[in-house]
């Protein structure tokens, strides 16, 4: 299912962020009815974060396209540096 919303690549990292969203979720509630608001708000950043990056995900396009080696081995020395510095 979720293979129709994100790319097939990404499906493990979405799982991951939507087991986060969720284990935030339940621990904002805990912390809310024992009344620790920092410790919450520290767990409701999280939980932005992975909805963000889920976000993020939904963005990526849909099919993967992966460059045939031969491409790399055209690359001069100066676009590989390049390409490592954008890392």
């Amino acid at each position: 299912m979720l293979s129709k919303h994100y790319p097939r690549v990404y499906v493990k990292e979405v799982e991951e962020e939507i087991r986060c969203i969720e284990h935030c979720a339940e621990r904002m509630q805990e912390l809310a009815k024992q009344g620790d608001t920092d410790t919450m708000l520290l767990f409701a950043t999280n939980l932005v974060r992975s909805a963000r990056a889920l976000d993020d995900y939904a963005k990526v396009k849909k099919e993967y396209n992966p460059v045939s080696m031969k491409h790399y081995k055209e690359l001069t020395d100066f676009q590989v540096r390049m390409m490592m510095n954008e890392r």
